[in-house]
Parts: structure tokens; C-alpha cells; sequence
């Protein structure tokens, strides 16, 4: 007889719930044949009459659709944070149990990441309040299951050792660095890890050679053995070697009517488009009010002309009109990003948020990101700074990488451009433009893609003292709008940096072109 005096009711409990339940011993062993209760629930005399029969009997849940839940089961050492909050319970190994509302087609898998596996029709998890020979099983989260986060766990085909690897075709010297690393990131991933300080360096130095000139070869071993580390810590999704959860294949139904352009115009016209300011007053006036939802806006110059201030200045300017903003900081330390803000006049109650930790750049990971600050914190405005650490979808990665470093730069321009539209956001993206002289929208390094992608492109130029090289920047910047989608009109506005923030220079005669 089970001598724990609560067992029993919460049993009965979860039952009435719509849980379907199985007996256990603190080993996690059923002690029936539980197979049939995967498929229907037991009634609560067989409850009862397993809690007299059985001595210490736990309480362990069927997952799947008997129970309308998947859960998913992070060991001690786990990630928890990667995903959303949902109902929860600590488990007496120390780890976690995240009870997802069920989801047709997901599959028991083990290590879909590090340290998780996941449970659905077929398996079993130990629910509170049994105890294990490692500890007791309490709720940490009490709240109402939340959907199954399925974009995170979408089947990948297994990458195949290729019979040729993609082609490098070498790049100048302003954007090497990245070229290697992505290069490298790609060769590893259809290599097995043994075989990446062998045949994997070989093959990216022989790529190097293709550059003009030649990254020096310990500058390039650097960075391969950085993006080794960073794979072995974090596999990718595909990669040889790495398993993947399996997901029933969907039937995606496209059920979009062709009809008469007027009325989808029409259609379209009804939709009420949110319009977020810029807080520059011309700017405004010729985008027909400032950014909207769907737009990808490109922010472009010189290293050091200021792009990441104006960037903070756009989001402080959106979050003093309660518009959320999510800022990705691939280069600076958010605790410096943080200093300036709060130099800007935010406090800690500012709704601007960011990942807790920078683990990977493509856009399927920034993806999932962008869809948590949307369903916690109703994010609009998301800022990634900058294109040089992003990579595209995993569909278009191969692809890019195999033809040149142009077209892989407007693979990432476009998934970001899809990922705006789709999710009624505004992504400001930050990329670098060549110095020269006069330069203009065709300067904008590595590729003109960028641009094309774009619904606005602003570029800053810092003014000087005076025409000498030498002399030091003032603190006044013409920032431009290069490209206009919406109304072709590309105003220049000379602005001031004043409380380490953009403002107009409302005594300068603005200049619409």
C-alpha cells in the first residue's frame, strides 16, 4: 500500500484534468502493462485500486494525445532558456519538464539539442509530487500550457558528405574575415568533427588562396578554431553526425484566390498598417509618417560614422512612444549598449529587450528570437546590428556559399525582408559601406543586393573641421535617405549629437533632393 498520504489525490486529480496516468516505482519502472493507456484513460477505481496494491507508487503522465501534451525533457545542464515558458516542473535529477499543448506529428526524439530529449504518443514522463531515487518532482511554473514550439524542432535532411565541396571564389580584402568564417562554418558542417583539423583546415586554406590576397594563415587558423568550438558546442541542425527530432511531413494548403487586382487592392486597403516614427521630422514627412510594419531599412557608412548611435537613437526615439524594440548586438557588449541608453535618458522600465546571449547568426535562430519578443513583449521594431555575422536560411545557405559572397548577402537580405512581412515587424539592419570620398548607394560593401532587398537605405557622414585628413570629426553628421521605396523623395537632414543621441539641426536649411 502507498504510504505517501497526497499521492493518491493528485493522481485522481490529474485524471480529472484529462491526463491520462500510469503507475510507477521511485525507479521510474511501470508496474503494469501501459501500453493501452495510450490510447484510452484508466477509470479511477483501477487509480485507486493501483495505489492500494502497489507499495511507494508514483504518478507518471502519458504524453501525447491521450493527454493533449508534449513535453519536452531538459536534463540537469540543459538549456531551459532556449524555450518559452510554459507550464513547468523540476524533476529530482535537477532537471526540467516544459508541458506543451499537443502537437499532431511530433515524435518521441532523444538530444534534439544538448541534454533534451522529447516526449509525445508513446512515452511517459514522472509528474509532481513522486519522487525518484534522485529527488522529488515539484511545479516550478504554474500556468496554462502553452502551443509546442514546432518552428524550433522542423525536420532537416541529413547533410550527405558531398562528392564536391561548394566552390570558394575568393573575395578582396574588405570583407575576408567574414567570407572565411562562413566558408569554414559550412565545410565543417559536411565534415565529421574528426576529420575537421585535417582534411576540413585543408580545404579552407586552399580557399584562402582565392582571396586578394590571402588572409594570413594564423589569423585564418584562429578563426577556423573558433568556429570549430563554437559548432562542437552548438551543432547545427543537419549537420553529419548531429541528430534531428523527426516531424511527420506537413501538407501546406495554399488557399489564396487569384482575383481582380481592384479588389485585392481594396482587400489590402482595409488592413490597418502600423506606421512607427522616426523622430525626425523630414524623415517622417517623406516615408508618409515613418517606418511600417513589413519594412526592411538599411542603415549604412563608413566603420566608425556612427551607425550603431543612430540605430540607438531610432530605438530610443521608438521606445518613448511605447513602440517595443528587440536589438541583436552581434559586435557590442549589451552592458555597454546599456551604458549609452541610459546616457540617452531610458531607465530600466524601457521596453527594449535582447537575447540573453548571442549563440548563433542566421536568421532561422534570430527567427525564433523575434517570435518569443513578439508573444512576451509585443516587439515591432527589431534591430540587428550588423549583416556581417548573419547567415540565410538553411535553404538558401548552400547555395549562396557555392556561388559568391554577393549573392549569399542578399539570400540574408531577403529571408529578412520575408521575416518583416510576415510577421508585421520593422527590421533595421545595419551593414557597412566602403570609404570613399563621395560614396553613394552603390558603395555599400560586398553586395548590391542589400539594397535592392531594402524598403529605405539612411546613410551618415561625419563632418570634419575642415578639409584636412587629419583634422577630427565634429559632432555634426548629415544623415541621408538614399533609397525611398515608398515615395522616391531621398532628403538629407544635418543632425547633431547632443546627450550621445541624433537630433535635427532645425537652423540648417534642410535639403530635399
Amino acid at each position: 500500500m502507498n504510504t505517501q498520504p497526497n499521492i493518491l489525490n493528485e493522481a485522481l486529480a490529474y485524471l480529472r484534468k484529462g491526463f491520462s496516468i500510469i503507475p510507477v516505482s521511485k525507479d521510474k519502472k511501470p508496474f503494469i502493462s501501459w501500453q493501452k493507456y495510450t490510447t484510452e484513460r484508466a477509470t479511477e477505481q483501477e487509480v485507486k485500486e493501483w495505489f492500494m496494491k502497489y507499495q511507494d507508487c508514483q504518478i507518471a503522465i502519458v504524453t501525447g494525445k491521450i493527454s493533449n501534451c508534449i513535453v519536452v525533457d531538459i536534463e540537469k545542464g540543459g538549456d531551459l532558456f532556449r524555450f518559452l515558458p510554459t507550464l513547468m516542473s523540476s524533476t529530482g535529477g535537477g532537471g526540467f519538464h516544459l508541458y506543451y499543448k499537443y502537437t499532431p506529428g511530433i515524435k518521441n526524439a532523444v538530444r534534439v539539442f544538448e541534454l533534451t530529449d522529447i516526449r509525445s504518443d508513446g512515452g511517459y514522463v514522472i509528474a509532481p509530487p513522486s519522487e525518484s531515487s534522485k529527488g522529488k518532482y515539484k511545479w516550478e511554473h504554474p500556468c496554462a500550457m502553452k502551443e509546442f514550439p514546432r518552428e524550433m524542432f522542423k525536420t532537416v535532411e541529413k547533410v550527405e558528405k558531398p562528392t564536391s565541396l561548394p566552390l570558394y571564389r575568393g573575395i578582396s580584402e574588405g570583407g575576408r574575415n567574414d567570407a572565411m568564417a562562413r566558408y569554414s562554418g559550412l565545410i565543417i558542417r559536411y565534415l565529421h568533427h574528426s576529420e575537421w583539423e585535417t582534411k576540413g583546415w585543408t580545404i579552407v586554406k586552399n580557399a584562402n588562396k582565392q582571396n586578394t590576397p590571402p588572409l594570413p594563415e594564423d589569423e585564418l587558423k584562429n578563426t577556423y578554431d573558433s568556429i570549430c568550438k563554437r559548432e562542437k558546442a552548438n551543432p547545427s541542425p543537419g549537420a553529419v553526425g548531429v541528430s534531428t527530432p523527426i516531424i511527420e511531413e506537413e501538407t501546406n494548403v495554399d488557399d489564396d484566390e487569384i482575383l481582380p487586382m481592384s479588389e485585392v487592392a481594396a482587400r489590402q486597403s482595409i488592413k490597418d498598417v502600423q506606421t512607427f516614427s522616426t523622430g525626425f521630422t523630414l524623415f517622417d514627412e517623406v516615408m508618409g509618417g515613418g517606418f511600417k510594419e513589413g519594412d526592411l531599412v538599411v542603415i549604412t557608412a563608413p566603420t566608425g560614422m556612427g551607425k550603431t548611435t543612430f540605430a540607438q537613437t531610432l530605438t530610443r526615439n521608438a521606445v518613448v512612444s511605447q513602440v517595443p524594440v528587440l536589438f541583436f548586438s552581434f559586435e557590442v557588449l549589451v552592458r555597454n549598449l546599456w551604458e549609452k541608453f541610459a546616457e540617452m535618458g531610458l531607465t530600466d522600465t524601457a521596453r527594449v529587450y535582447s537575447p540573453s546571449r548571442i549563440t548563433c547568426g542566421t536568421i532561422d535562430w534570430i527567427e525564433k528570437r523575434v517570435l518569443d519578443g513578439i508573444d512576451n513583449y509585443g516587439t515591432k521594431i527589431i534591430v540587428l546590428d550588423h549583416l556581417g555575422f548573419l547567415t540565410p536560411k538553411k535553404q538558401a545557405y548552400d547555395v549562396a556559399m557555392s556561388s559568391n559572397y554577393s549573392a549569399f548577402l542578399g539570400s540574408v537580405c531577403r529571408d529578412l525582408k520575408t521575416l518583416a512581412i510576415k510577421n508585421d515587424i520593422v527590421i533595421l539592419l545595419l551593414v557597412h559601406l566602403k570609404k570613399t570620398d563621395k560614396p553613394t548607394i552603390n558603395d555599400i560593401r560586398d553586395s548590391s543586393g542589400i539594397a535592392q532587398e531594402s524598403d529605405y537605405v539612411f546613410m551618415l557622414e561625419r563632418l570634419k573641421a575642415g578639409k584636412d585628413e587629419a583634422l577630427e570629426y565634429t559632432n555634426d553628421t548629415t544623415i541621408s535617405i538614399v533609397k525611398n521605396r515608398l515615395t522616391g523623395l531621398t532628403p538629407r537632414v544635418m543632425c547633431k549629437l547632443e546627450n550621445f543621441k541624433f537630433t535635427e539641426k532645425f537652423d540648417v536649411k534642410l535639403d530635399l533632393e
